[in-house]
């Protein structure tokens, strides 16, 4: 994988690396590439397909570079579709990566589809390297972004609540503060796909970390109630 990083750093360094967006950008697409490594190797996948999936990882987000230079955001609402921008940046220069057709088509589709909310029409292997890629990139959003809050009055929106309970993603449309927000990470757990994943939520703690920075609201009670049956959620995921 020497040479594909080498590839992809020479695809970053046309962006301004004096930008920390961009860096951080850099390190998660990092990040990613071994989560879904990770992913693939716990499913005892070929060496072959743990190439695949490595590779998926690491150019998954390749659409944010111009997103941030075109339109100075990551917001896909205010721009474009980072995935679907993804999607076209590789398709002009995959060959760099890998000359085998059949990887290039998985690793183009894992890019399109993994900021989706659903995984569009692919064939059964094709599916199962996008539902690694955005297993992989949900784990680094998860333990990595917010993991505090400058609020001193933590309000629990019941219309988050109820997504969870309904074990549904929190709709963006309600996610306005950032307390919103990490109840709307705390939601993917109903998006996760392997094992791999459930078990190393559990292992570093990390939705764990989410619910000690909720500890502040004064919907004690709500909070609570929710933590319990989060909990027991990925316990039964985990167990799956």
């Amino acid at each position: 994988m020497e040479e594909e990083i080498k590839i992809f750093d020479e695809y970053v360094g046309n962006f301004d690396l004096k930008d920390e967006r961009i860096l951080r950008k850099k390190e998660h697409s990092y990040r990613v590439m071994n989560f879904a490594k990770s992913i693939a190797e716990s499913l005892k996948l070929n060496e072959a397909d743990i190439y695949i999936a490595t590779l998926a990882g690491l150019v998954h987000d390749i659409g944010r570079f111009n997103q941030l230079k075109f339109y100075g955001t990551f917001k896909d609402s205010e721009s474009i579709d980072h995935g679907d921008e993804g999607y076209r940046v590789l398709c002009d220069f995959i060959d760099k990566f890998t000359e085998d057709k059949k990887t290039q088509n998985i690793v183009l589709s894992a890019t399109k589809y993994h900021n989706k909310c659903k995984i569009g029409d692919v064939d059964e292997q094709t599916k199962i390297f996008c539902k690694i890629v955005r297993d992989a990139d949900k784990l680094d959003i998860m333990e990595t972004q917010i993991n505090e809050v400058n609020s001193e009055n933590i309000v629990i929106k019941d219309e988050l609540l109820k997504s969870i309970y309904e074990k549904s993603l929190c709709k963006n449309e309600y996610c306005e503060t950032e307390e919103d927000a990490i109840l709307r990470i705390i939601s993917w757990i109903f998006d996760l796909n392997f094992p791999y994943s459930y078990k190393y939520l559990k292992d570093n703690k990390i939705i764990e970390r989410k619910f000690n920075v909720l500890k502040r609201t004064q919907d004690k009670q709500k909070l609570a109630e929710l933590e319990e049956f989060v909990y027991r959620e990925i316990e039964e995921m985990n167990l799956c």
